[in-house]
């Protein structure tokens, strides 16, 4: 997955810094980063919708914790 920072990096989305731990990296959006916020949002809300009326409310919901729990059980995020 790092050639997905990378390439926004690459394109003056993000900036990236040493993290808190020695083998950590900090992401930080730059102003025109921050200027996508809104239309990524507004993206990404129309393809859940899309995805809640293909799957249904419940099982939406259900992938959407499913998806949020595996980082934590992959060892990512404490």
């Amino acid at each position: 997955m790092n050639y997905v920072p990378a390439e926004l990096e690459r394109r003056g989305y993000l900036l990236r810094r040493p993290g808190a731990a020695s083998n950590s990296t900090a992401l930080q959006l730059t102003h025109k980063g921050r200027q996508m916020y809104v239309p990524m949002r507004s993206c990404v809300t129309a393809v859940e919708q899309e995805w809640k009326e293909h799957l249904g409310e419940q099982r939406f919901n259900a992938l959407r914790e499913t998806l949020q729990d595996l980082p934590s059980w992959l060892g990512k995020v404490d």
